[in-house]
């Protein structure tokens, strides 16, 4: 770039209001330590200018104009949150806050998420909890509601517990602290899977 840095202008992209807009870098340049650190600062893909041609173009918008309308959906997806922490709790929201995610209901008691009737299309919910255990909780949720979503999310990083969450119905795991885009990676996962077993149903009914 004439006035500046590619890497500075990322930089700068990361820390403005625009910082949720991908970024897709377009270089003469090929190493593995450029790559790996455009990667560090966020970038979702890198395209040597040698390869570049219209169609492998048009493969990235479209990419980019699917998960634009997975938001949507996401944003329109009834979605409850259950935490005992309320920093965790605030955490979350402000993530949720960050991609404009407001049908979102925020749980600090398990008891309170079991005894409502309402049926959400994603569950994320601590597994270390006071009342309960996260594995009574997703077995409970599993045998109500077969097609809602379950990320657990947990400090807890050991390999049994991780294996009986996902074993006791759990899709997916997430361990703390996380990054905000791997959180919401997992959260458009999920969020896809569920609109896709939604679309199954209606075609089969």
């Amino acid at each position: 770039m004439s006035d500046s840095s590619g890497i500075e202008f990322i930089k700068s992209m990361n820390k403005s209001p625009h910082c949720n807009i991908p970024i897709i870098v377009l270089t003469s340049s090929d190493t593995m330590a450029l790559r790996q650190e455009l990667f560090s600062l966020g970038v979702i893909d890198y395209i040597l200018k040698s390869d570049i041609s219209k169609e492998s173009f048009a493969r990235y918008l479209k990419a980019l104009i699917r998960n634009d309308e997975l938001m949507k959906e996401v944003r329109q997806m009834p979605i409850a949150v259950l935490d005992d922490s309320h920093f965790s709790l605030k955490v979350i929201e402000k993530v949720f806050h960050m991609f404009k995610i407001n049908n979102v209901d925020y749980f600090d008691k398990a008891s309170v998420l079991l005894n409502s009737d309402y049926q959400y299309a994603l569950y994320i919910l601590d597994i270390v909890l006071p009342e309960k255990s996260g594995e009574e909780v997703v077995l409970a949720l599993r045998d109500r509601y077969e097609d809602s979503r379950i990320i657990a999310i947990s400090s807890l990083d050991n390999y049994k517990t991780i294996s009986n969450i996902l074993t006791a119905g759990a899709d997916d795991f997430i361990i703390k602290p996380f990054d905000f885009n791997i959180f919401m990676a997992k959260v458009k996962t999920n969020a896809r899977t569920y609109s896709l077993i939604q679309h199954m149903r209606v075609r089969m009914s």
